[in-house]
């Protein structure tokens, strides 16, 4: 392949996967989470569901979305490694996964007690044993785009001020892709949480075009004090937030340390966007068919879709960056693009999974007219 923005169609998206346990409980919401969970009693539950989780999540988005994504990552050499892979198999994922004879397979399960917040019991394992070195070059040379999620759960990824994750995102962009980045929660208990993550993105932020992490992650992580101030007292975090305030700021301060497009998920608010000036977008264009002047200097806001009933939130954010990605890949601007994404993260939370409510790109843009 010649690397021009013409021939190169997949979306390799790479980083952590997981396979999601997720046990239905039933019966009516409640307060306290011992009103449900009680020791020493069984408890009548529902069907429980598997799905592929973090990258697998995105993967499969972009796939019925009408995309090409292939998905780098490593599981282990057990039972859940062979349901992941089943998983990707049935929905026609390219796998190109590192199969770890000493790792297990990292799983989550998953409780969503009826009135009460979602906890999730995670076992990390083959996650941080992962390197960068999974993603071969032969699948960078053949990818437009290269997403990596998420490197506070991969122990070798966020060590030594992420040297590693600078070094994939750098051989990202010596092999002609445009380089993506997302964040997510872990547990404090973890050492991810407590890196310096300015630290991190400041060496990571010449290599990084796209950066698409929640308002909350982002304020978590590189602006904890602020984060803390927003968590404390009565009130919804999203309902605090004021764009101009509190989150322009941070696109500034990464679009300072040269990330290109800054994508800032803010849940029921919508997409914030803010993208460096046309002379930055240039290198991207060369690899992508978008054009610099639409996508150069922008600062747009995306109010999220108005959805009848929220089924579930879980993947919702990993949606709307795989709707964000392709929209890209196919060329189109910035605001078709964000309606994109703010749509198809609408119809995820709709549906118990995260996926299977979504629609091909070309149907999905009838419903942003």
């Amino acid at each position: 392949m010649d690397g021009t923005k013409d021939d190169r169609k997949n979306i390799l998206i790479a980083g952590e996967v997981i396979l999601d346990i997720a046990p239905a409980f039933l019966g009516e919401p409640v307060r306290r989470l011992e009103e449900r969970l009680i020791p020493g009693r069984a408890m009548l539950m529902g069907k429980c569901s598997i799905y592929a989780g973090a990258m697998g999540n995105t993967a499969l988005a972009v796939k019925r979305l009408g995309g090409s994504p292939i998905l780098a990552g490593r599981i282990g050499d057990d039972l859940f490694g062979k349901v992941f892979l089943k998983l990707m198999e049935e929905q026609q994922v390219e796998s190109a996964l590192t199969v770890d004879q000493k790792a297990d397979t990292p799983y989550s399960i998953g409780l969503s007690v009826p009135g009460i917040d979602r906890m999730f019991l995670y076992y990390p394992d083959a996650a941080w044993r992962f390197t960068g070195q999974e993603v071969s070059d032969e699948l960078l040379e053949e990818a437009c785009i290269l997403h990596f999620g998420y490197p506070m759960a991969m122990k070798r990824m966020y060590e030594e001020a992420g040297k590693k994750t600078t070094a994939l995102l750098r051989r990202g962009k010596q092999q002609g892709a445009v380089t993506s980045m997302d964040f997510c929660f872990i547990d404090e208990m973890e050492e991810g949480p407590h890196q310096d993550w300015r630290a991190i993105l400041e060496n990571a932020g010449p290599y990084l075009d796209i950066f698409a992490p929640s308002i909350e992650e982002l304020m978590y992580y590189i602006d904890r004090e602020n984060y803390k101030r927003f968590m404390e007292g009565e009130g919804e975090f999203l309902d605090k937030i004021d764009f101009e305030k509190d989150v322009e700021p941070l696109a500034d301060y990464l679009l300072g340390i040269g990330i290109k497009i800054v994508v800032i998920k803010c849940g029921i608010k919508g997409i914030y966007l803010k993208t460096a000036p046309f002379e930055a977008i240039r290198q991207m264009a060369e690899r992508l068919p978008i054009s610099e002047i639409e996508w150069g200097g922008q600062r747009l806001l995306q109010p999220a879709y108005p959805v009848k009933q929220v089924v579930s939130a879980a993947g919702a954010g990993d949606v709307t960056i795989a709707a964000f990605l392709l929209a890209l890949e196919k060329g189109l601007d910035p605001e078709t693009s964000l309606k994109l994404a703010a749509r198809a993260g609408a119809r995820c939370v709709m549906s118990v999974d995260s996926y299977s409510n979504l629609i091909p790109l070309e149907e999905l843009l009838k419903e942003i007219d």
